[in-house]
């Protein structure tokens, strides 16, 4: 939509990466038939002091004659006679160029700079929420893998406690998130009912405290405990810790 705001004859938006530029876009030079040598790949912006000027002051650039300009660089057998380019920019910084070229000198004035460089505010505003939906949806993307690469986890966990006749729970903090029917079976208790309860509630005070103690670190040699089933009755039982890290 460039051609709408500034009557040129060839058109082209360039990105930055770095200190290159390339073209994503560009209209015209097939009608003027120079398709051949409009600039491909990665273009050094310090060779082209227009777009050097650009980035060091933020500001459009017009080149009403490029034969009288000495800091206008003149493309193989064909070059363009006038100029008016605009850096496109995000939170100071210039991330790319509108570039407008015309076959006649004199053919851009100040009010065509000014109206790209308004165009530019527009473009820099589109590729910003561009590139922020697509880092959302990068986002989404990693925590979606994250939550599947959980859950399988987990299932696996619960395939492999379930199958165990030793009693497994996970726990956060001190809360179990999840054990194996054999614990329940261990404390005489349903399944469902271990569930976001306390660690504490199933030993007694004096193996409580050992228990608390090792459960910040991991403790992974065996300890023996006195724990307490749902009908009050104590049991000797040998507990292993270790830490999972989320």
């Amino acid at each position: 939509q460039v051609q709408r705001v500034v009557a040129g004859d060839t058109f082209n938006i360039m990105l930055v990466e770095g200190y290159l530029a390339r073209i994503v876009r560009s209209r015209g030079y097939e009608e003027v038939g120079v398709a051949h040598l409009m600039p491909v790949g990665e273009i050094p912006i310090a060779r082209f002091p227009s777009m050097l000027k650009m980035v060091q002051t933020g500001a459009s650039v017009l080149i009403r004659d490029t034969a009288a300009n000495p800091d206008w660089v003149p493309r193989e057998s064909q070059d363009w006679r006038s100029y008016v380019g605009a850096p496109i920019s995000v939170d100071g910084r210039v991330v790319g160029f509108l570039n407008v070229n015309g076959t006649r000198p004199g053919q851009f004035q100040p009010a065509d700079a000014e109206r790209l460089a308004t165009f530019a505010n527009y473009a820099a505003t589109a590729i910003e929420n561009a590139r922020l939906f697509e880092q959302t949806q990068q986002e989404i993307s990693e925590r979606i893998r994250a939550e599947t690469a959980l859950r399988e986890s987990e299932e696996r966990f619960r395939q492999l406690s379930q199958a165990s006749e030793e009693g497994v729970a996970i726990h956060d903090r001190g809360i179990i998130a999840d054990a194996n029917e054999a614990l329940a079976r261990m404390f005489g208790y349903n399944l469902a009912e271990m569930i976001a309860t306390r660690l504490e509630r199933y030993f007694t005070p004096d193996s409580w405290a050992t228990v608390a103690e090792l459960v910040p670190t991991g403790f992974a040699r065996p300890c023996e405990v006195v724990g307490i089933r749902k009908d009050k009755s104590t049991f000797f039982c040998e507990l292993d810790l270790s830490l999972i890290h989320i």
